[in-house]
């Protein structure tokens, strides 16, 4: 075996990919429908969200202080919750004195 076998990098798909509709039983078809129906429900899918809406959610969520009056008037209130924030810049200027 090759040393990527070994470390199961390459995997190989051991059933072929199914095609919608092609040799399908109905109750197989009509079951996938469902299945796919329930997930797009659990999962937000589905769901109409005006743009208001969603600025009420992200002022709900606040923002995480970081004491440093400029980085958080620049943030404008310090780091959103529940986003990903980068903080890039020269070498040097304190990006690392964050965490």
């Amino acid at each position: 075996m090759s040393p990527l076998s070994d470390a199961n990098i390459l995997r190989h798909q051991t059933e072929p990919k199914r095609v919608h509709g092609l040799d399908q039983t109905q109750e197989e078809a009509v079951s996938e429908q469902q299945v796919e129906l329930e997930a797009a429900n659990n999962y937000g899918g589905g769901e109409a969200v005006t743009a208001l809406e969603l600025l009420q959610r992200e002022k709900e969520c606040g923002s995480v202080t970081t004491f440093s009056s400029q980085l958080d008037r620049a943030l404008k209130g310090g780091l959103p919750v529940g986003k990903v924030t980068e903080i890039c810049g020269a070498p040097g200027v304190g990006k690392t004195q964050l965490w």
